[in-house]
C-alpha cells in the first residue's frame, strides 16, 4: 500500500514530483536492494499511470504536465547520476534503479 501512495502523491501535481525525487534521492547510495526495488516499482508506477491517464480527459490536473515532469526531473537525473556519479557505488546503485 506504501507503494501505491508514494505512486500516488507523484501523479497529484508536476511540482510535487521533483521534491519527491529529491527525498527518494538522497536515500539511493545507502538502501537496502529491496528498497531500490521498491523504488524503481514507484517511479515505474506513477510514470506509466501519468501515460495511461493521458487518454482520460476527466482528470482535473494535466497529465501531460506530470508526465514531462518525470521524465524530464526524475528519469533523466536518474540516468545523469548513473553515468557522471564520482564513486562507483552510487553510480551502481542509481543503475540498479
Amino acid at each position: 500500500e506504501g507503494r501505491k501512495f508514494i505512486s500516488h502523491l507523484f501523479r497529484l501535481h508536476p511540482s510535487f514530483v521533483n521534491d519527491l525525487h529529491q527525498a527518494i534521492k538522497v536515500q539511493l547510495p545507502c538502501v537496502k536492494r529491496s528498497i531500490l526495488k521498491a523504488y524503481a516499482e514507484i517511479y515505474f508506477t506513477a510514470w506509466k499511470a501519468s501515460c495511461d491517464s493521458r487518454n482520460n480527459d476527466s482528470e482535473e490536473v494535466d497529465r501531460d504536465d506530470i508526465q514531462t515532469a518525470i521524465e524530464e526531473n526524475v528519469l533523466q537525473d536518474i540516468m545523469h547520476a548513473g553515468i557522471h556519479a564520482a564513486v562507483p557505488n552510487t553510480a551502481k546503485t542509481v543503475r540498479s534503479v
